[in-house]
């Protein structure tokens, strides 16, 4: 049943249903066959579970078991290994997207710029309510009285943002009053 859903997985078109963990993809609880089993929704669930705090504590037992192969350890499973452990750290939620154009577009600025996680916004209420208080934390942001101003902060630009300076801002165009009067030409 796991070998038929893995092959359904690859190829051009893949059908088999997934979803990404820290580990990989695992099916969803609909995508393998369970004809003639006794299985359960619920249980079904449980067992692809990915318990994050589960595998980083065997981490030190994989990595005390390559250390005895001393050289001979391709560097690759090494740092697999490492990937992994990131990736479990990070625990970052499931895409809320299916879209396959979406996934290869962030997969690949993933590649390319090796964020230390990756957040998929959602727009929802808890999300708003914890970026605010992250920005107030790091001091972007300053909460309001609640009483005055109910949800409201204050954001200053850095005068460091040259994008803010006008001295410093320079526009390239033919003509000189093309620039705007406010920049420099």
């Amino acid at each position: 049943r796991v070998l038929k859903w893995i092959c359904d997985r690859i190829g051009r078109n893949p059908t088999g249903k997934s979803r990404r963990t820290p580990i990989g993809h695992v099916p969803t609880s609909d995508a393998l066959d369970l004809a003639g089993l006794d299985v359960d929704e619920q249980a079904m669930e449980q067992l692809l579970n990915v318990d994050e705090a589960a595998w980083l504590k065997e981490i030190p037992a994989i990595r005390e078991f390559y250390a005895t192969f001393g050289k001979r350890l391709p560097p690759s499973l090494r740092d697999e290994l490492d990937q992994l452990e990131d990736r479990l750290i990070k625990a970052e939620a499931e895409p809320p997207t299916k879209n396959t154009k979406i996934l290869a577009f962030v997969d690949k600025a993933r590649a390319l710029c090796e964020p230390m996680r990756v957040h998929w916004c959602t727009g929802s209420e808890e999300e708003y309510d914890d970026l605010c208080a992250l920005l107030v934390k790091q001091g972007s942001f300053i909460k309001l009285n609640n009483a005055k101003r109910p949800n409201s902060y204050l954001c200053r630009s850095d005068p460091r943002d040259v994008a803010r300076v006008e001295s410093c801002t320079f526009i390239c165009s033919k003509k000189k009053i093309d620039a705007g009067p406010t920049n420099n030409w």
